[in-house]
């Protein structure tokens, strides 16, 4: 007879994996961001494009790709909204 106790746990863990998951990508996209700040040698959040690079960000933003595994499992892991 088993105990539901491992199932608890085991439970746990995967809700930690996911949310350490999330966490990674959110600072590695994070760590993107401040390091193109840091190469135009403008403050964190203010990036200059050049005019190819705007029309793409402006076209990406009006039709997003599809998402990706990793981004679908991320999100799956967030907490519920109340």
């Amino acid at each position: 007879m088993s105990s539901g106790f491992g199932l608890c746990l085991a439970t746990e863990n995967t809700e930690k994996k996911r949310i350490l998951a999330a966490r990674r990508i959110i600072q590695t996209m994070g760590g993107y961001a401040l390091h193109a700040a840091k190469v135009v040698g403008e403050e964190p959040g203010h990036v200059q494009l050049s005019e190819r690079d705007s029309t793409r960000v402006l076209a990406l933003l009006e039709n997003p790709p599809a998402p990706n595994w990793k981004l679908l499992a991320a999100a799956r892991g967030l907490p519920k909204r109340a």
